[in-house]
């Protein structure tokens, strides 16, 4: 596998994966019940707050969905107009910066208050999100599933009906794979929270370390 593409191998995508559900699970169980890339549950959630006129909880999930659109923004600008930089360094890149994100996340998390947090934590995950979106040459998604369940079903179906096989079967192994490690994570998230608190966000810092670890020495 050519350099710039280690990210998008199987591995990666479902260490990403799992890192996605984790952290989204970890910012619903801590930070007010609003998660920090799964912004179409926020969203639904803001519409459900809307309906009631809970104005305090409007902001709490409003402020989340805000910052990781300016983030997703802020990551297609610099990575169109900014630096010219091979995929491998620019992935790199934000595997740090959500590190940094993870951090500051457990540093601040009793010091401020919890919107702003997991805005800061949206802010973040939303560089993931935009930055790994390919495996094994077929889209996906790290952090949110509807696409990847789609995925599932669709390549399911045109197996059975013998159109590209190799490539169908692929698509469906690797998306349900992603999926079920989503789910992981989830649970990981809430095993690992009931056990340590908020010391439980240390271990997506982990996984994001052995993906840069693995990249290396690939």
């Amino acid at each position: 596998m050519k350099k710039g593409h280690k990210f998008e191998s199987l591995p990666i995508a479902i260490m990403l994966s799992i890192v996605g559900g984790f952290v989204d699970a970890f910012s619903y169980l801590h930070l007010g019940h609003v998660f920090s890339a799964l912004q179409t549950g926020n969203i639904v959630l803001l519409g459900l707050n809307i309906a009631t006129f809970n104005i305090g909880a409007i902001f709490h999930y409003l402020l989340p969905i805000i910052s990781f659109l300016i983030a997703s923004a802020i990551a297609n600008f610099v990575e169109l107009s900014g630096p010219k930089l091979t995929s491998f360094v620019w992935q790199e890149i934000v595997i740090y910066i959500e590190l940094i994100g993870l951090l500051i996340t457990r540093l601040l998390i009793n010091q401020l208050d919890t919107t702003v947090i997991v805005s800061m934590l949206s802010f973040f995950m939303a560089f993931q999100v935009h930055s790994f979106r390919v495996v094994n040459d077929h889209p996906y998604a790290s952090a949110m599933n509807t696409g990847n369940l789609k995925k599932v079903g669709n390549s399911a179906i045109a197996y059975l009906l013998g159109e590209n096989k190799s490539q169908n079967k692929t698509i469906f192994i690797d998306c349900l794979l992603i999926i079920l490690s989503f789910v992981l994570g989830a649970i990981l998230s809430s095993w690992l929270s009931s056990w340590f608190g908020i010391n439980a966000i240390f271990f997506p810092m982990m996984l994001l370390i052995g993906i840069l670890i693995l990249v290396r020495r690939e």
